[in-house]
């Protein structure tokens, strides 16, 4: 039985029950054989851009006598699958622009493409979840969930996406952002919501150092257009945007 790191556990947990699961950038692919092990999905493909996490994910298959359900698969991105092949992917660990770039590329395809027939992604990006959040809507698929953990002293975010509803029926064509405010791309509204104690950390965390960062630079002479001066306004505007997100656990 494979131990599941903290992180990947909050993953698999978010993940439904599915017919065919698609791990992007697998790596160890201890992911997809769990969730085949656990019986939340029949089949899994275990895919990756690299021949050497793929052989040993192949390894760590063949241990778990899951050869044959757990399918290694050489792609980058979603490129190697076609549509109705899955019905769940997931991206885990990558950047966000590396997400956006794999998803926008896939819905170009159209109606060949794996995300037509999905009925849920789960991302963890592990960086510009304004981005992820844009791209997301742009490809046709809505949060409905989210969930935060912290594992080894790193939060991380994770995403349950399902198609939109205002989606054309199995066709994930590009679309224009949404309208959402820039407190929701940069931190959603379902977990504050909940109140969620560790988005609540996150943010108070933030916060202190985004204030200390602040005071170190003001004690600095910076030229308007410098980028000491430009660093200052991104700071400032982030320590705002943080501030009001806090305003809602009052």
């Amino acid at each position: 039985m494979i131990q599941l790191s903290v992180r990947l556990e909050a993953i698999a947990s978010t993940v439904k029950p599915c017919r065919t699961l698609a791990d992007i950038g697998t790596d160890h692919g201890f992911l997809p054989i769990e969730l085949v092990r656990r019986g939340v999905c029949t089949r899994a493909y275990a895919c990756d851009v690299r021949k050497g996490p793929l052989d040993r994910a192949q390894s760590h298959i063949a241990l778990a006598g899951l050869t044959g359900s757990v399918i290694p698969l050489l792609s980058d991105g979603l490129a190697a699958l076609e549509r109705d092949t899955i019905d769940t992917a997931v991206m885990a660990g990558m950047g966000g622009r590396l997400i956006s770039r794999i998803l926008l590329e896939s819905a170009k395809r159209g109606n060949s493409s794996p995300l037509s027939g999905l009925s849920q992604l789960i991302l963890q990006p592990q960086s510009e979840l304004p981005l992820v959040r844009k791209t997301l809507c742009r490809v046709g698929f809505t949060i409905d969930d989210e969930v935060m953990v912290t594992d080894r002293g790193k939060f991380y975010w994770i995403f349950h996406t399902c198609p939109s509803a205002s989606r054309s029926a199995g066709h994930p064509a590009v679309t224009k952002a949404g309208d959402e405010t820039e407190e929701e791309l940069a931190f959603g509204h379902i977990l504050a919501q909940r109140k969620d104690p560790v988005l609540k950390e996150y943010l108070s965390k933030r916060l202190d150092v985004t204030t200390r960062l602040l005071e170190e630079l003001s004690g600095q002479s910076a030229e308007e257009g410098s980028s000491a001066y430009v660093r200052y306004g991104q700071l400032a505007k982030e320590k705002n945007l943080i501030e009001k997100e806090l305003e809602k656990w009052e």
